[in-house]
């Protein structure tokens, strides 16, 4: 719901409001709103039945790169080990 709102005029008014006291609150521009609502958007979801039952499935926003990408800025040659301990923790 609340990344619905970043289009807003009515919210980015009363969250700029909020965040008046922040140092950083000019760069809260209309376009950079939704970098602050730190909600994730749920695009879709679906009911899936395999072979453990049936599993309410939910489809969320991209938050970052893929596996795919890490691999191929390390030129598929491997991925630094403290790289994969963050990545897996």
């Amino acid at each position: 719901m609340i990344a619905k709102n970043t289009d807003n005029p009515e919210w980015i008014k009363s969250l700029l409001h909020y965040y008046k006291d922040e140092k950083d609150h000019h760069k809260l521009t209309q376009g950079a709103v939704s970098d602050h609502c730190h909600n994730v958007m749920l695009l879709n979801s679906f009911m899936y039945d395999g072979p453990n039952g049936r599993h309410f499935i939910m489809v969320f926003e991209i938050l970052g790169v893929n596996l795919l990408e890490i691999m191929k800025r390390y030129d598929y040659k491997g991925i630094p080990v403290p790289l994969v301990r963050r990545l897996a923790k």
